[in-house]
């Protein structure tokens, strides 16, 4: 009977260290999926709501313009001018009216902007390399103003 109590405890002691090694893979593994997943997360978010921000001067804006390097868009609306451009540290400002300096997304590797008559595109490229698009139409357009005061 005391041999039976001795294995009793053995077997609980041994139970117990393979709980405790798997609890800490466990949280290693945690600590490495957070560490990985968590900034793919940010990134994506803060891209979705760049071009959220950009449809919202879109919507209000007559016309769009970009530069022939593909690195500037400028919107035109009725209290002047919005422009977005890709700065080299990695970062796209927007100013208005050539005022002002203000950072809407960063951690960006490229990005082009391509603006019709009609719609515009924009394509991001964070440091990760993950690539990002976005399009939208104009509602209001000169043309269109011109049209309404011509009737």
């Amino acid at each position: 009977m005391k041999s039976q109590a001795g294995f009793t405890l053995l077997s609980t002691m041994l139970a117990l260290t393979v709980l405790l090694f798997v609890l800490s893979l466990t949280t290693a593994l945690v600590q490495f999926m957070n560490t990985y997943f968590q900034p793919r997360l940010d990134s994506q978010k803060e891209v979705q709501l760049f071009f959220a921000q950009t449809a919202n001067e879109l919507h209000q804006s007559t016309s769009a313009l970009n530069t022939a390097d593909h690195q500037r868009l400028t919107l035109l609306n009725s209290e002047g001018t919005v422009s977005y451009s890709f700065l080299s540290p990695g970062r796209i400002v927007r100013r208005v009216n050539e005022q002002g300096y203000e950072i809407v997304l960063q951690h960006v590797a490229g990005v082009s902007f391509q603006a019709d008559d009609e719609q515009v595109s924009i394509y991001v490229t964070d440091q990760q390399g993950r690539d990002f698009t976005w399009t939208d139409r104009l509602y209001l357009r000169n043309d269109a103003d011109e049209k309404q005061t011509a009737e």
